[in-house]
């Protein structure tokens, strides 16, 4: 038996619960030396891949995602402003003309990729639960990639003034990002929080009156993100007190911005699968446009 498919049993017996689905016809297939002539070794490797993006993942968890038309370049969306009316007429009356202006948003695609490499001494040494976690790594890595890029565009593209709090972050700052963006008859459905200030709702006074723990805030969702903004980005995501700095944000998560992916978690370039497996590389096609900059609201570190 390769190394490779013990990897596989391993998984199989213990932990992998996309695996247990699998027939005993295909489980004593995939432990055959003939495996390399099907895709269940190549199936159970990107499972695996997935199960560490999963772990990581936040904005993917619920803003609009796209499959892009194109594999590079700009990808093009067009958006509307929601709150608009119907014209009341009377029976028989003339049909009124539409004259909504539509906006381009245009979505450059970025690739993303993670090199994993796997050495035959970890496998002879029967280290799967290493090699397990080297594999869902590069998961973790692109998502990581995938959220900084949002959560950079989205502090860099806001128009709305930042809610400003005087002193430790409490639920009236949270409450005044709510405010701002549903003046602007937008819909406040999330909420995203670094730890720090997740660490100031909690010793908050008021948090016994909120559950917190529900993940539900003033009806909206929350969502922890650790991450840091990219390095071109012009706003920072930390628990720094300086200018431009933010540990918060408020938005609509149907009118802020869409995600376009293409390529989703793609497996290429592994070299002798079965028996020498050293190398191969995962990448995603992944872009993100603003379509609506005062559907979102930021709320400064202090």
């Amino acid at each position: 038996m390769s190394k490779i498919t013990e990897l596989c049993d391993y998984l199989y017996n213990d932990n992998h619960k996309a695996l247990k689905s699998f027939n005993k016809e295909e489980k004593e297939l995939m432990l055959s030396e003939t495996d390399e002539s099907t895709s269940l070794v190549q199936r159970e490797l990107v499972n695996t891949i997935w199960k560490g993006a999963e772990q990581r993942r936040v904005f993917r968890n619920f803003l609009p995602v796209m499959q892009s038309p194109k594999m590079y370049g700009t990808t093009a969306v067009y958006v509307g402003h929601p709150n608009e009316y119907a014209t009341k007429v009377s029976e028989g009356s003339a049909m009124p003309e539409n004259t909504l202006d539509y906006q381009s948003v245009d979505i450059d695609l970025n690739k993303f990729t993670v090199g994993v490499s796997i050495s035959n001494e970890m496998l002879e040494d029967g280290k799967f639960e290493l090699v397990e976690y080297e594999i869902g790594r590069a998961g973790m890595k692109i998502e990581n990639s995938i959220n900084q890029l949002i959560l950079s565009a989205l502090l860099d593209g806001t128009t709305n003034s930042a809610v400003d709090p005087t002193t430790a972050l409490d639920y009236a700052d949270i409450g005044a990002g709510y405010k701002t963006i549903s003046n602007l008859k937008w819909n406040p459905t999330d909420v995203i929080l670094h730890p720090m200030a997740i660490e100031d709702i909690i010793s908050d006074n008021k948090s016994i009156n909120i559950n917190f723990n529900n993940g539900n805030l003033y009806g909206m969702n929350t969502h922890l993100c650790d991450i840091e903004t990219t390095a071109d980005a012009t706003s920072y995501w930390d628990d720094t007190d300086a200018a431009n700095h933010y540990f918060g944000l408020v938005l609509d998560r149907y009118n802020c911005g869409i995600i376009a992916i293409r390529d989703d978690l793609d497996v290429d370039s592994v070299k002798d699968f079965v028996h020498d497996i050293t190398s191969f590389n995962v990448s995603t096609r992944a872009g993100f446009g603003v379509t609506n900059s005062t559907a979102t609201c930021g709320i400064l570190t202090v």
